[in-house]
């Protein structure tokens, strides 16, 4: 819940040209949430524009990661341009 919530307000914020804020989990000591393949493709991908100098304009994501679906999905909402690729995943 606490990544829907983190991303929706990502999202609004985008949305509204403002600059993005960093939202803070409300509850720090549980850590009983498991693996969640949405929250770990959205930080990658936060991940991988924060790592890249410059304005990203595309994502190229290898047609074998395991999050591709997650990825596009979250740089489809960001109005990245994506395209699979046999290469590395990675931002340009």
């Amino acid at each position: 819940m606490a990544v829907v919530l983190k991303w929706q307000l990502s999202l609004l914020v985008m949305m509204n040209n403002r600059s993005q804020m960093e939202v803070p989990i409300l509850d720090k000591g549980i850590d009983d949430w498991g693996s969640d393949e949405q929250e770990e493709a959205y930080d990658k991908l936060q991940q991988l524009k924060k790592d890249f100098e410059g304005s990203p304009t595309k994502l190229y994501i290898n047609n074998n990661e395991e999050l591709q679906s997650y990825m596009l999905w979250f740089a489809r909402m960001e109005e990245l341009p994506c395209e699979l690729t046999d290469g590395k995943t990675r931002i340009c």
